[in-house]
This record gives structure tokens, sequence and C-alpha cells, in this order.
């Protein structure tokens, strides 16, 4: 009687238990729509066995459909996949499976040099896989490396002659994501004219190792000033406003740097110092955040009344003003007399 609900207790852990294994092994649908597998998050905690539609052993069927056969594998963000296949073998010219950099077969396809399939039900798209010419678009022969965090396979077959297919691993691992940004803030002129324009320069440098995504300089100006123009290097773009705000969508090489120009006008009334803060950020990770503000102070100085200038006369010019004088005196006498 004891033995009963030992059997039964393992009986129970198999079924609760062969979901969780049969995740890790992936059959191309067959004419029955999409489907999308999600990895488990982390670099290199989970992966998928992808066969075709006849699974590990078997050859896959006849008259597969473009457009109902087909699976996504979605990594955790920030992640990349790759897909090593092990096997490779569909019937040449006439059976294709298509591969996708992205989420849908809307993505960019990873093509292959072959022209359009002869007879392939659902696409007569060029570039896809055929033969034993195994998919990859990297230096290792069947190796298959996302740009991004998903890939998506299509697969077509005529109505005769099926292969064996293909069997590949699909794994995910983290991307880098250390972008080691600096921020550096200058101002002129220094000291600056109280009613003159005053010119921000905020530069924000990527020191890498990795590309920075999405980078933004945040620039606070000093009270009172009035804002007169905000220009991004490059593609980037700023708003005017307060905060000063300048985006560069996409990726920051390493080594690359961006700069804002922010030019502002002072008024007559202003004292100093006046204050300028500049702060640096991206969506990518960042091993040292203590650079990654700088500030700038510059003296306001009082424009001078322009003085008027005394003339000067040399010794020639002033014998002639002497004798001009006697001879008025000499004249003023004569007259007099």
């Amino acid at each position: 009687m004891k033995l009963r609900p030992i059997i039964l207790t393992a009986c129970a852990l198999l079924f609760a238990a062969t979901p969780l294994l049969a995740q890790t092994a992936v059959n191309m649908p067959l004419n029955t729509g999409a489907a999308t597998y999600t990895f488990n998050s982390g670099p290199n905690t989970a992966f998928f066995d992808f066969y075709d539609d006849g699974g590990p052993a078997g050859n896959y069927a006849n008259s597969s459909d473009a457009t109902t056969s087909i699976v996504t594998f979605v990594g955790p963000p920030g992640s990349t996949l790759q897909a090593l296949f092990s096997a490779f073998g569909t019937e040449p010219g006439w059976d294709t499976l298509y591969v996708f950099d992205g989420a849908s077969v809307a993505a960019p396809m990873i093509a292959s040099a072959n022209g359009a399939p002869i007879s392939c039900t659902g696409s007569t798209a060029p570039g896809g896989w055929m033969g034993t010419g195994t998919p990859s678009n990297t230096a290792t022969p069947g190796l298959v490396q996302s740009t991004g965090n998903s890939l998506t396979f299509q697969f077509c077959s005529d109505g005769s002659v099926p292969y064996p297919g293909w069997a590949a691993r699909v794994t995910t691992s983290a991307v880098a994501t250390d972008a080691n940004l600096a921020m550096g803030l200058t101002a002129s002129p220094d000291p600056v004219v109280a009613g003159a324009s005053l010119t921000y320069v905020a530069t924000l440098t990527n020191n890498g190792p990795d590309a920075a995504q999405d980078a933004t300089i945040t620039l606070n100006l000093p009270a009172g000033v009035n804002l007169v123009s905000a220009t991004a290097s490059g593609a980037g773009n700023c708003t005017l406003g307060a905060p000063v705000v300048c985006t560069w969508l996409g990726m920051t090489a390493s080594g690359q740097a961006l700069t804002a120009t922010v030019v502002v006008d002072v008024p007559a009334g202003a004292v100093g110092p006046l204050v300028a803060d500049a702060s640096g950020s991206s969506a990518t990770g960042d091993s040292n955040p203590n650079d990654n503000a700088a500030s700038a102070s510059v003296n306001v100085t009082v424009a001078n009344t322009p003085s008027v200038p005394v003339p000067t006369l040399d010794a020639r010019a002033l014998a002639l003003l002497v004798l001009g004088m006697l001879a008025l005196g000499a004249f003023m006498a004569h007259r007099r007399s």
C-alpha cells in the first residue's frame, strides 16, 4: 500500500515536468500559424532545439505553407540570439527555409544567394535556404546571428519529395552594456560683459568599450539668461526649453564625441557668477557614472563708458599755435592803441 502513493507521486512529478522539458524542443509548425518561443531572462540560461516539422528523426511534410509555418524566438531585452545548425537538407530548388533578423517575416531577411524557389507553397521570394546550403550570416558555417533579441524562421515545401530537414540549437547571450560616458562643459567669453552673448559648449564622449544607445545631454542654464539657440552635432536634436535637452537616437560608437552648442544673452543688469551644469546619459549601462556631469562658472563685468580722447600736439603744431597766439596778441594790442 505504501508503494502506490510513491508511484502516483512520481507520475505526477513526471507529468508536471513534461512541459518544462518539452519547451526546449521546437518543431516548425505545419500550416498551423505562427508560434513564438521566449527565452528565460539572463545570458545563456536557456536554449531551444529547433527542428523541421518532422522532428529530430523524421522527414518534413509535403505542402508546408510559408504563410502558416512560422516560428519566432525572442530573447531578453538587450540580448542577441544565435542559431547553430548541426544538420540541414531540403529539396534543392523547391523546399525553402527563410530566416529573418527580427520578430516577424517583415524583418530584414538573412538571405542566401539563391533565387526564388521553383515551387514553394505560400512564397516565391528569393534568398531562402535550400539544398545543403546551411543558413549562416557569420564566418562560422551554420551559425546565424541576430542583431537584436529575436529571430524568425519560415518554411515552405512543395507537394512531393520530402527531405530530412534540419536541426539547430537556438541560444541567447547578453549584449555587453558598458559605455563609459564623460561630460565636459565650457563657456565663453569669461568674463562676459552684461548685455552681451554667452556661448556654452557641452561635450559628451563615449569612452566605450561599447556603443551608447540614445545618448542625451541635459544643460541647466543660469537663472535670468535668455536662450537664443541650441544646436546639436551630427543627427542630434535639441529642445529650446529649461533645461535644454539634446538627444541622439541610435548608437554612438566607442570613442565618438557629441556636442551641444547653446547661445544665451546675458541681461544688462546681470551680476555674476553665472553657473551652468550639464549631464550626459544613455540607455546603455555606464561603469563609471561619476564623470557624467560637469559645470561652468562665468564672471560678469559692466561695460565701461567710452572716454573722449584728449588731442595731443607735436612740437611743430605747438610752435605754430604759439606764433598764432603771439600774432593775435599783437593785433589786439595794436587796435587798442
